[in-house]
């Protein structure tokens, strides 16, 4: 069957108008999707991309910061001077402290952080050991500053587990900025506890404590309105 040339035409003008009309809804997708990109997306300056960088930085751990041999090379060279030097007779501290802690903190306190954050001391003195608790892994004793009078003071944490992070946050040679993180700074707070643990809780005798006096080095953290005093120890000796 022949087509008439003039039916010819009309079907080769219907085929260029659909392929215009095809090509012309591509190139509108096209369109709309580099709109919503570009809309999508926000082009930050340099010192804002490194600004974003070091805020994610802290969700991510590597294992360059060696917290353990940290402690190590500073513990007997800096610490241990550095509570001998500085550490304050807890029964001074606590004649000021039970009436104003704020005051207390003021003259005997240090804290890295802005007004609010709780007073960290570094404390000595020399006390009886009225109770114990070691069943605990977190275990602790309860101290009668001399001169005695049968009553709590104080709570000397004797491990192995250490809580807080008193040894640290009393230390003003050591803050947050000298490290690349808060996981960082975590990892040095432990290391501490470690270390004091190690060196002077490790090899202490719990069972037969009860009723013996002791001289102790520490650091205890405030308890805003609360009377507990929980001493982590970097100097323990039965006297």
């Amino acid at each position: 069957m022949q087509i008439s040339s003039g039916l010819q035409v009309l079907l080769e003008d219907r085929k260029h108008q659909i392929i215009k009309n095809v090509l012309y809804a591509l190139l509108l997708v096209c369109v709309s999707t580099m709109v919503l990109i570009s809309s999508s997306c926000t082009v930050v300056d340099n010192d804002e991309a490194k600004e974003d960088k070091d805020k994610l930085e802290i969700y991510f751990v590597d294992d360059t910061f060696k917290a353990d041999e940290y402690v190590s090379g500073i513990w007997d060279s800096k610490i241990i001077p550095y509570f001998k030097s500085n550490a304050v007779d807890l029964n001074q501290l606590l004649a000021i402290y039970n009436k104003d802690q704020e005051e207390a903190g003021k003259k005997h306190g240090y804290r890295e952080k802005a007004e609010g954050s709780p007073w960290n001391f570094k404390v000595k003195g020399t006390g009886k050991i009225i109770k114990a608790k070691t069943k605990s892994r977190a275990a602790t004793m309860e101290m009668d500053l001399a001169p005695e009078d049968g009553k709590k003071d104080a709570i000397i944490q004797i491990g192995p587990v250490i809580k807080g992070t008193a040894i640290r946050d009393t230390l003003d040679f050591i803050t947050f900025g000298m490290f690349t993180n808060q996981i960082e700074f975590a990892q040095l707070s432990n290391a501490l506890n470690k270390k004091a643990y190690d060196t002077v809780l490790s090899k202490f005798d719990r069972d037969t404590i009860i009723g013996k006096t002791i001289v102790f080095e520490g650091a205890f953290t405030q308890v805003p309105y609360s009377s507990k005093i929980l001493i982590t120890p970097i100097k323990l000796e039965v006297k």
